[in-house]
């Protein structure tokens, strides 16, 4: 089991709730945390789904009590994405949403709005 985490001290990464997404404006840094391995602990590669729009900075080692991971990525380019946790055979074991630029979610049409 695996899953992506928010690190409490980040600033510029957000965490939607309700769209299960983390957020990031366009040229910021965040970092978040890749809890977990593989069934058999096998180690995670971290990929990013569209590295025009979020970038792998650094994926840092597992620690030894609770096999979590730093994972620092870049916002480069305006969109949605994904970061896979990937088991060796290639196969995604977690994935965490992307939305560089604008919060994520359903727009709701209005009229008469004053431009």
């Amino acid at each position: 089991m695996a899953d992506f985490r928010l690190v409490s001290t980040q600033l510029h990464l957000n965490y939607i709730t309700d769209q299960r997404a983390f957020a990031l404006d366009a040229g910021t840094s965040g970092e978040l945390a890749l809890w977990g391995g593989g069934p058999n602990g096998e180690a995670l590669q971290v990929e990013s789904e569209d590295a025009a729009i979020v970038q792998i900075v650094s994926v840092g080692p597992a620690s030894r009590s609770d096999n979590l991971r730093d994972v620092r990525v870049r916002a480069v380019g305006f969109g949605l994405t994904s970061l896979s946790a990937l088991m060796p055979d290639g196969r995604a074991w977690a994935t965490a949403d992307f939305a560089v630029g604008f919060t994520p979610g359903r727009m709701v049409p209005t009229n008469d709005v004053p431009l």
